[in-house]
C-alpha cells in the first residue's frame, strides 16, 4: 500500500513537470526569471485575464529517497503525517484571485477573473517553440474571453517536504508551497513576466507532534500566505 501511495504521487510530481514544460518550452534551456515591468500593464494595455490553477493537493515530498525501497521506508515513517497532510486544504490560494484582481483596479486596468482550475493540457500546442515564449496557444482565451494579457498564477506541488540521503532522512520536514507567477501576451504566446516561486518554512518549535502536527501545520498555511505575497510584490509595485 505505501509504494503504491507514493507511485501516485511520483506521477503527480511528473504531470507538474510536464504542465510546466509545456506553459516554458521543454525544447528549449529552462526558462529564465522574466521581471515584471511596471509597462508592461497600464490603463491603455489592454483587458488582462486573471487565472489561478491550483495543479497539486497537499502532499508530502521526499527528494533524495531515489529507489521504491527508500520511497516505502520514507512513508512508512511518516505515516501519520502522510494522513494529516492529505487532510490539509489548499482552497487558501484561491485567494489570490481576488488579491490580483483588487491591484488590477486599483491601477485602471481593465481584467476578466476566468474560471479557476482551468485545464492547460486541453490547450493547443503553439506551432513553435522558442525561448521567451509558451508552449501551449492561449490565443483561444483571447477570442473567448476578449483579453489581450494572460495573469496566472499556478502552484505545481504544496504541502511538507523531507530530504532524504536514500533511506536515511537528512533534516526535519519543513512547509513546501511552489508554483509559479507568469504574464502572457496574446496572440504572440509570449512571457512578458515569469518567475517561479518556492516558500519553504519550517516549524516554529518541534515538528513532530501526531495526530495534527500543529507546528508543521502553521509553517504550511504561512507559507501559503507568504506565496500569495511574493506573487503580489511586483504587482503592487
Amino acid at each position: 500500500m505505501h509504494f503504491l501511495l507514493q507511485i501516485n504521487r511520483l506521477y503527480t510530481v511528473l504531470a507538474v513537470f510536464f504542465v510546466s514544460a509545456f506553459l516554458t518550452g521543454c525544447a528549449t534551456p529552462v526558462q529564465p526569471n522574466i521581471p515584471f515591468a511596471n509597462s508592461t500593464l497600464n490603463s491603455g494595455s489592454g483587458k488582462v485575464g486573471v487565472a489561478v490553477v491550483v495543479a497539486a493537493k497537499p502532499n508530502t515530498h521526499f527528494p533524495g529517497a531515489n529507489c521504491l525501497l527508500c520511497i516505502g521506508t520514507a512513508n512508512l515513517i511518516h505515516t501519520s503525517l502522510n494522513a494529516h497532510t492529505a487532510k490539509l486544504s489548499n482552497q487558501e490560494v484561491y485567494q489570490i484571485e481576488a488579491d490580483l484582481t483588487k491591484v488590477l483596479q486599483s491601477k485602471g486596468i481593465p481584467f476578466v477573473a476566468l474560471p479557476v482550475d482551468m485545464k492547460l493540457n486541453d490547450l493547443p500546442k503553439a506551432a513553435k517553440i522558442e525561448a521567451g515564449f509558451t508552449t501551449l496557444d492561449f490565443k483561444g482565451l483571447q477570442a473567448q474571453y476578449g483579453i489581450d494579457h494572460l495573469l496566472l498564477v499556478q502552484t505545481g506541488a504544496m504541502g511538507f517536504e523531507r530530504p532524504f540521503a536514500s533511506y536515511v532522512p537528512t533534516a526535519e520536514p519543513h512547509a513546501w508551497v511552489a508554483g509559479s507567477v507568469m504574464m502572457i501576451k496574446l496572440p504572440e504566446n509570449r512571457l512578458e513576466w515569469f518567475e517561479p516561486v518556492q516558500i519553504r518554512k519550517n516549524a516554529d518549535g518541534a515538528w513532530d507532534e501526531p495526530p495534527s502536527f500543529p507546528g508543521l501545520t502553521s509553517a504550511y498555511y504561512e507559507a501559503i500566505e507568504e506565496f500569495k505575497d511574493r506573487v503580489l510584490v511586483d504587482l503592487k509595485k
